[in-house]
C-alpha cells in the first residue's frame, strides 16, 4: 500500500497497487471510502474503437450538414429534417464524450477538477456549438418555412451564421483531439503521471 501524495494534511488517498484499488478520503470530520475494480471499468480497445468510430461519424454528419444544407434551401422540409438530426447528433456526441470521461480512473477517483481542467475547452465548445446551431436552425426555419424563395439574410442572421461556422471548426478540432486523447491508457489506472498532475493542480 502506498500513500497518494497530497499537499493538504486534511485529505489523503491510499491506493493498493494492482487491478484492485481502494481510495480513502480523510477529512477533519469524517472518513469515506470508495472501492472499485479498475480492470472491470477500464475501456477495452475494441470498445474504444467502436466508440471512436461513432464519434467520427457524428462529426462527419455535422460537417456535411454545415457544408451542404444551404443547397437544399428550396426544400424546407428536407432541410428541417437535416437540422433536427444535426442537433440531435451534437447532443449525442456530447453525451458519448461525457460517458467516456466518466469511464476514466481519474473520474472514478473523484478528481473532477483535473478532468475539467484538461478538457474544459472541449466541454464549453460542445455547449456553445449546440446552442448556436439550434439558434441558427430555428431562425432559418422561421424565415423560410412559408417563403423559401425569399431573401432572408439580414445582418443579424449573417453574423450568427458566420459565428456558428467558426465555432464549428473549433468544435471539430477540439472534440476530435479529446476523443483521441481519451484513448491514452494513463487515464484508466493509477500512475505516477496522475499523482504528479493531481499534486500540481492542488499546489
Amino acid at each position: 500500500m502506498s500513500a497518494f501524495p497530497l499537499p493538504s494534511s486534511e485529505e489523503r488517498f491510499l491506493l493498493v497497487e494492482g487491478s484492485t484499488w481502494y481510495a480513502v478520503r480523510v477529512t477533519r470530520w469524517r472518513i469515506s471510502g470508495y472501492y472499485g475494480q479498475c480492470g472491470a471499468r477500464m475501456l477495452q480497445p475494441g470498445n474504444y474503437s467502436l466508440v471512436l468510430t461513432l464519434q467520427f461519424l457524428l462529426l462527419i454528419y455535422d460537417l456535411f450538414v454545415n457544408s451542404f444544407s444551404e443547397l437544399l434551401r428550396s426544400a424546407p422540409v428536407i432541410q428541417l429534417v437535416l437540422f433536427i438530426l444535426q442537433d440531435v447528433g451534437i447532443l449525442f456526441a456530447a453525451i458519448v464524450l461525457f460517458l467516456m470521461l466518466f469511464n476514466t480512473f481519474v473520474f472514478q477517483a473523484g478528481l473532477l477538477g483535473l478532468l475539467f481542467q484538461r478538457f474544459q475547452v472541449t466541454v464549453l465548445l460542445c455547449a456553445l456549438h449546440l446552442a448556436l446551431s439550434v439558434s441558427l436552425h430555428v431562425w432559418l426555419m422561421n424565415l423560410r418555412w412559408k417563403s423559401e424563395n425569399t431573401f432572408v439574410w439580414s445582418d443579424g442572421l449573417q453574423a450568427l451564421f458566420v459565428l456558428q461556422r467558426v465555432v464549428a471548426v473549433l468544435y471539430f478540432y477540439f472534440y476530435k483531439r479529446t476523443a483521441l486523447s481519451l484513448g491514452d491508457s494513463r487515464y484508466y489506472h493509477d500512475s505516477l503521471w496522475l499523482r504528479t498532475e493531481f499534486a500540481r493542480v492542488r499546489g
